[in-house]
């Protein structure tokens, strides 16, 4: 999931950053279509959660809930980093960014465990 919305990220920046934008800025209008996609996005997160459980690949003693904003709170601002930190540090490209979602799922996804 990390990877997906990474790539997303990286395919569609203007698409992100107009989700981004809506999430914080959007009328009524605009805010009320924006949480059905989101709340539908979540649902289908936390499906994947409770099979994780479901397989023994995730403690099932934690909130489903919790670990879907969770998740989705760290994810928003390791990518933030990822965008601030390119016109700041000049060798920041030279980072490989996808090796740093990598390893930030791995950190999370590991926390998850049993």
């Amino acid at each position: 999931v990390c990877m997906a919305c990474y790539h997303f990220y990286c395919n569609s920046p203007q698409y992100y950053s107009l989700l981004n934008y809506f999430e914080q800025h959007g009328n009524d209008e605009e805010r009320e279509e924006y949480l059905k996609v989101s709340m539908a996005l979540q649902q289908f997160i936390e499906q994947i959660i409770d099979q994780g459980k479901k397989s023994g690949e995730i403690n099932p003693n934690l909130e489903t809930q919790f670990i879907d904003y969770i998740i989705w709170a760290c994810y928003v601002g390791v990518i933030q980093f990822i965008d601030s930190k390119k016109s700041i540090i000049p060798n920041f490209k030279q980072i490989n960014q996808e090796k740093l979602i990598e390893t930030f799922s791995h950190i999370i996804t590991s926390g998850l465990s049993n």
